[in-house]
C-alpha cells in the first residue's frame, strides 16, 4: 500500500531525481485535501500539467518581486487564503528568490489577517533547470538583498519555514540499478562517470541506432527542434493537416501544446496530455487502460493513420488503434465563496487544442516531466543540469544513443546548487544579504505609518476646514442685513464733513 510522505506534519521541502514520485505524491494528497489545499506551480506550464494555479497569481507577485511590500496587498488580495490549511508550490526550482521571498511574506501577513496556521510544501530538483535572472538584473538582487544565483532556498523565508527535507531516492522510471547510480552521480555533478555514458551509449555497439525512424532527438534549443521537425514533416508524401487551438482567457508562451498543430499521415508524433476518456458512469474505459490514466499517457509515441477535420487517428506503439479529440487544458484561480466562505477553484481561462505534436525533435526543457522509450541526445547543453535532464527522461538503457561524446564542459551544476547538497539541503546567508534585507522591510514598514498618520490628520482637517466653513457662512447669513447700515452712516458722515468744510 502506498504511503505517501507528504502525510505528515509540519513544513516539507519534498525532492529527488526525475521519477522518484513528487507529482505522484502530490497529486494523491490532493485527491484527499483539496477542499482545504491551494496548489500552485512556479511556471504556467507545470501549472497547468498538475491543475492548479501560478505561484504569481496565488501571491498576486509582482513582475520583478524585488524591492515589492507584500505588506501592501489588499484583504481581498489574500481572501483565498482565509479557508486554506495547506500551500504547495510545484517545481521550486524554477520560482525565483525574490518572487519565492515575496510569496512567504505575503502568506505570513495573511496568516495573521484570519488568525491560523498555514502548512507549507515545497517540491522539486534544484539539479534540473533552473530560475531565470538576466545579467543586468543581478545588481537588483545584490541591492535588494538576494542572492545572484535566483535560488529559492538562498533566501531568509526557506530558513524560517524550517522545512523537513523528505527525499526520494526509489527511481520508478528506470530499472537498471547502473544506469540509476551513475544518473544519481551526474545529477550531483560528478564528471567521472562521462566514460560510463560515452562507451555504453556512444560507442556501444548493440544498443539503439542513431537513425532509428521511432526515437525522438533530444537538444537544447527551440530553433534547432523547430527545424527539425519542419524537415521531418516535408520529407513526407501526404497531404498537410493544420489545427488551430481554440484559446479563452489565456495568453503568454508558456502554453502546454503548440497553438497550431501541422500533422501528416504517417507522421511520428507525441503525445502531449494524459488520455481523461471516462465511460458514462465516470469510470476510465477499462478496455484500453493500460496506463491506468486511460489510453494513452504524455510523453507516448505514435503513428498518425488519418487526419480528420475534428480528430486524429493515430496508432500506438503497442499497436493499438485510437482516435485522439481535442484535449482542454485550464487555468485556474482560487476564491472563497462570500456567502458560504467555502474555497473554490474556478477557471478563468483554457486551451483546445489536438493533445499531439510531431515528435522528431524536442528541447530539453520541454521535455522535463516525460518519460521517452528510445531517444537520441546531442550533449552540447548550455545550461545547468540540462544533460542530467536530458538523461533521465529515459526509461531503459537500451533506448539512450548520444550523437556525440560528451566532455567534461557538459556536466554542468550551478556551485550554489552543489554547495547547497554538500551542506545537506541547508544554505548559510551571509550576514551582509541578511542585513541588507532586514533594513529593506524595516524602510517599508516605517514608510507606512506617516502614509497612515497623514492620511488621519488630512481627514481631521478637512472635516474641520468643513466645519469651520459652515460656521462662516452661518455668521454671514446672520450680519448680512446689519452690514450694510454702517457703510450707510459712514457715507452720511462724509456728507457732513465735505458740508462743515464749505
Amino acid at each position: 500500500m502506498y504511503k505517501n510522505p507528504l502525510e505528515c506534519k509540519g513544513n516539507i521541502f519534498i525532492t529527488g531525481s526525475g521519477g522518484t514520485g513528487k507529482t505522484y505524491a502530490i497529486n494523491d494528497y490532493m485527491k484527499k485535501h483539496s477542499d482545504t489545499t491551494l496548489l500552485c506551480a512556479s511556471t504556467g506550464t507545470a501549472a497547468v500539467n498538475i491543475g492548479g494555479s501560478t505561484a504569481h497569481r496565488l501571491f498576486s507577485i509582482p513582475v520583478p518581486a524585488y524591492g515589492q511590500d507584500p505588506e501592501k496587498l489588499t484583504p481581498s488580495k489574500l481572501q483565498v487564503f482565509s479557508q486554506a490549511d495547506t500551500v504547495i508550490i510545484d517545481e521550486i526550482s524554477m520560482l525565483r528568490n525574490d518572487a519565492f521571498s515575496f510569496a512567504m511574506r505575503a502568506l505570513h501577513k495573511a496568516e495573521k489577517l484570519y488568525n491560523r496556521k498555514i502548512r507549507v510544501i515545497l517540491s522539486g530538483d534544484f539539479s534540473q533547470l533552473p530560475p531565470i535572472v538576466k545579467k543586468d538584473e543581478e545588481r537588483y538582487f545584490t541591492k535588494y538583498g538576494f542572492d545572484k544565483s535566483g535560488f529559492a532556498f538562498t533566501t531568509k523565508e526557506w530558513m524560517e519555514l524550517k522545512l523537513k527535507v523528505v527525499e526520494l531516492t526509489e527511481v520508478k522510471r528506470q530499472t537498471d540499478k547502473e544506469f540509476i547510480d551513475n544518473l544519481q552521480r551526474l545529477r550531483k555533478g560528478d564528471d567521472s562517470v562521462i566514460s560510463y555514458f560515452n562507451d555504453k551509449f556512444f560507442n556501444g555497439k548493440n544498443l539503439l541506432h542513431k537513425d532509428d525512424p521511432s526515437a525522438v532527438y533530444l537538444c537544447s534549443a527551440n530553433k534547432e527542434a523547430d527545424e527539425n521537425n519542419q524537415e521531418y514533416l516535408d520529407s513526407i508524401d501526404a497531404p498537410m493537416a493544420a489545427y488551430q487551438a481554440k484559446k479563452q482567457g489565456i495568453t503568454g508562451k508558456e502554453l502546454p501544446c503548440d497553438d497550431i498543430v501541422l500533422l501528416k499521415p504517417g507522421a511520428k508524433v507525441m503525445f502531449t496530455a494524459n488520455d481523461s476518456l471516462r465511460d458514462a458512469e465516470g469510470e476510465f474505459n477499462q478496455e484500453f487502460d493500460k496506463f491506468a490514466t486511460g489510453r494513452y499517457t504524455n510523453g507516448m509515441f505514435a503513428t498518425v493513420l488519418e487526419c480528420r477535420s475534428d480528430s486524429v487517428v493515430v496508432k500506438t506503439e503497442d499497436g493499438r488503434r485510437v482516435t485522439v479529440k481535442p484535449n482542454k487544458w485550464s487555468v485556474y484561480k482560487y476564491t472563497v465563496d462570500r456567502i458560504t466562505a467555502i474555497m473554490k477553484k474556478d477557471e478563468i481561462g483554457s486551451i483546445t487544442q489536438i493533445p499531439l505534436k510531431v515528435a522528431q525533435a524536442i528541447t530539453i526543457h520541454k521535455s522535463q516531466g516525460k518519460t521517452f522509450s528510445k531517444m537520441i541526445v546531442a550533449p552540447n547543453v548550455f545550461a545547468a543540469g540540462q544533460l542530467y535532464v536530458a538523461l533521465s527522461r529515459i526509461s531503459t538503457p537500451e533506448g539512450l544513443f548520444l550523437l556525440e561524446e560528451i566532455r567534461k564542459e557538459h556536466v554542468k551544476i550551478d556551485p550554489t546548487v552543489q554547495k547547497f547538497y554538500d551542506q545537506n539541503y541547508t544554505w548559510d546567508i551571509p550576514e551582509a544579504q541578511l542585513k541588507k534585507q532586514k533594513e529593506i522591510e524595516k524602510k517599508q514598514k516605517t514608510k507606512k505609518k506617516p502614509a497612515a498618520k497623514k492620511k488621519a490628520t488630512t481627514k481631521k482637517k478637512a472635516v474641520a476646514k468643513k466645519t469651520a466653513s459652515k460656521k462662516t457662512v452661518r455668521k454671514t447669513a446672520v450680519k448680512k442685513t446689519t452690514a450694510r447700515k454702517p457703510a450707510a452712516r459712514k457715507k452720511t458722515v462724509k456728507k457732513k464733513s465735505a458740508a462743515k468744510k464749505q
